[in-house]
C-alpha cells in the first residue's frame, strides 16, 4: 500500500499542473504536469526529473484551517511523516491572543517533491499523447503516470 495514501485527494497542482500518484507505489513522488502523460516506462526515468517547490510560513496552531502554500499545518505534518514533504526548519513560539489567552505559533519551512516532465520533451509528450486519443494500434506497453 502507498504510504500517500492519504494525500491522493489532492489533485491540483497550482499553474503547474494536475498532480497524479499511480507511481508513488514504486517510491517515487507524485507526478505533476498539464496532461497525464503517456510515456513507455522505459523511457519515464531519461524523460523525468525531481522538482522541489520550497514554501515558508507561520501558522497559529489554535487555527486549525489555517492555510499557507494552500496547505494547513497539519497537512504539512501528514505529508512529512509519509516521507514526501521534508521539513527544512520548525522553530515553535509561545505567545498570548488579544484576550491573553496562551497560544502557540509555528514557523515552518518544508519542501515538496514532484516528478515533471524535462522541458526539451514536453513537446513530444503532447504529440504522443494527442496520437494515443486518436486510437493509433500501438502494441507497445504505454505507461500513465
Amino acid at each position: 500500500m502507498s504510504k500517500f495514501l492519504k494525500q491522493r485527494h489532492q489533485r491540483d497542482g497550482g499553474e503547474r499542473g494536475k498532480v497524479y500518484w499511480e507511481r508513488t507505489g514504486q517510491g517515487e513522488p507524485p507526478f505533476r504536469g498539464k496532461f497525464a502523460p503517456l510515456i513507455r516506462e522505459e523511457e519515464y526515468e531519461s524523460w523525468t526529473d525531481t522538482v522541489v517547490d520550497c514554501h515558508a510560513g507561520t501558522f497559529d496552531t489554535s487555527k486549525p484551517e489555517q492555510r499557507i502554500a494552500d496547505r494547513t499545518y497539519n497537512e504539512i505534518l501528514d505529508a512529512w511523516a509519509a516521507h514526501w514533504f521534508k521539513i527544512i526548519q520548525k522553530i515553535h513560539m509561545e505567545g498570548e491572543d488579544a484576550n491573553g489567552i496562551p497560544v502557540m505559533h509555528v514557523y515552518i519551512e518544508w519542501a515538496e517533491p514532484y516528478k515533471e516532465v524535462l522541458p526539451n520533451k514536453v513537446q513530444a509528450l503532447g504529440a504522443m499523447n494527442e496520437h494515443a486519443n486518436r486510437g493509433n494500434g500501438s502494441t507497445s506497453k504505454p505507461q500513465f503516470l
